[in-house]
């Protein structure tokens, strides 16, 4: 339905603010549908909140981000309660379905709600699409108390404080494509009740991010500027995604932040490069954090700063081209429960004579023993829980073999029999000052 026909001028200059509500409330006692720009229309202002209920759509014309000079589809706000609302406090559930919303940008340069320019409020399986945000004056997005919502090609740039914010309840969240840019708050701020059961009773709690950016966050002075942060307790997902650029005129400045949390990073980087005084790349308190497939971690004196109860799952240890210190732990934090593999890859050696393990350079190694050997000792693991496998296999049939020495065994060392095929392998942990074994078969 063109809103034109609801009276909404679209002329860059008329306040539509009245003809926009007057739409929006007219279609959802019609039973619903999607209110689109007038095709010919120009910008339209916006000097107030306007809120999609009822099964009411958004549709504009825009496909990709548009600067504050841009005119189509593109609603400027010029009040400090100015937003564009989804579902509304109040009205329920059942009223806050809807059609697909998208392909439109909202200008907060002369004006805009601080807590949001858009608002997802008690809304229940909407998909948003193309939605642009620039110069929001306080937070961009704020989704609150909404379920099993997508959010796809979403953008916010130069925001002052938040680009996105997720708050109060909100769960079974899908976000793709996504950009913040320039928030001069966190770029993704998840508050302390995101991920749990809200006004929908209880719900997934499950937030994924994937395919997405948040970037040159911290851009005024100030503490907690991160690219994200995280106080959820539900699950959050980061799948192929790419954080950096924070730290300037910050005092805490991480790239990610995260307290509470029960996070996995999927194949995303975390870079540290245009970091002026952050403070590292990865601040985790009181966290499970897993690392699966093959996350980046780029410059920074410090990678990970894991504070009191901390739980590391990791696939192999984290590529890093730091030169710094790869795990701070502090009040108390240890990796001791963690699980962590050694560097990706296994390997076979032949072995005799001096021969040595090399835990630095692979995960699981095995000594294929054609004569008489020796092992020296294994050098030091990478932190505490770094996991290594050594492995030996009787080439020969009747030589002998020598484990590491420096290795704290449970019991009697393992001996390598000496009939052709014989096999033993033994699995160990790096406390921080020795390696303890684990497990042994063979």
């Amino acid at each position: 339905m063109d809103a034109a026909d609801y009276g909404v001028v679209a002329d860059g200059v008329t306040d539509d603010t009245a003809a926009w509500q007057g739409a929006i409330d007219a279609v959802s006692l019609a039973g619903g549908g999607t209110l689109c720009f007038p095709p010919t229309g120009d910008a339209t202002v916006i000097s107030g909140p306007i809120v999609f209920g009822g099964q009411v759509g958004l549709w504009g014309t825009a496909t990709r981000f548009l600067p504050p000079n841009a005119r189509k589809a593109c609603l400027f706000l010029t009040e400090d309660d100015g937003a564009v609302v989804f579902g509304d406090h109040g009205a329920g559930g059942d009223t806050a379905t809807g059609p697909k919303s998208g392909n439109f940008s909202i200008d907060g340069t002369n004006g805009g709600d601080p807590t949001g320019l858009f608002k997802s409020l008690l809304t229940l399986e909407r998909l948003f699409e193309g939605v642009n945000l620039y110069n929001a004056p306080g937070d961009a997005f704020l989704v609150e108390e909404s379920q099993n919502c997508q959010f796809v090609r979403i953008s916010s740039n130069q925001a002052a404080q938040d680009g996105l914010v997720i708050d109060k309840g909100a769960g079974g969240l899908l976000f793709s494509g996504f950009e913040f840019a320039g928030s001069g708050r966190d770029g993704i701020s998840i508050k302390a009740n995101a991920g749990q059961p809200g006004t929908f009773g209880s719900n997934p709690s499950h937030i994924t991010f994937q395919h997405g950016i948040a970037e040159y966050a911290n851009q005024t002075s100030g503490t907690f500027r991160n690219c994200v942060r995280a106080a959820a307790g539900g699950r959050v997902v980061f799948d192929n995604c790419a954080f950096g650029a924070t730290g300037v005129n910050g005092t805490d400045g991480y790239v990610l932040r995260l307290e509470d949390a029960d996070l996995v990073l999927r194949d995303t980087e975390v870079d540290g490069n245009h970091q002026t005084t952050g403070a590292g790349l990865v601040y985790a308190k009181n966290c499970r954090l897993a690392l699966t497939g093959s996350p980046r971690f780029i410059v920074a004196p410090t990678v990970f700063t894991f504070d009191t109860a901390i739980t590391l799952l990791a696939d192999r240890v984290p590529y890093t081209s730091n030169t710094g210190t790869l795990f701070t732990l502090t009040n108390g934090a240890s990796l001791g429960a963690s699980q962590i593999n050694g560097p990706s890859g296994a390997v076979s050696v032949a072995a005799a004579g001096a021969f040595a393990y090399d835990p630095v350079a692979y995960s699981y190694m095995t000594a294929v023993v054609t004569a008489n050997a020796t092992s020296g000792n294994l050098a030091a693991g990478l932190f505490p829980g770094h996991r290594f496998t050594l492995a030996a296999y009787q080439s020969a049939g009747s030589a002998t073999f020598a484990l590491p020495s420096n290795v704290a065994w449970a019991g009697a060392a393992p001996v390598l029999g000496s009939v052709a095929g014989s096999y033993l392998a033994a699995t160990v942990i790096w406390d921080g000052s020795n390696w303890l074994e684990v497990s042994r078969a063979g």
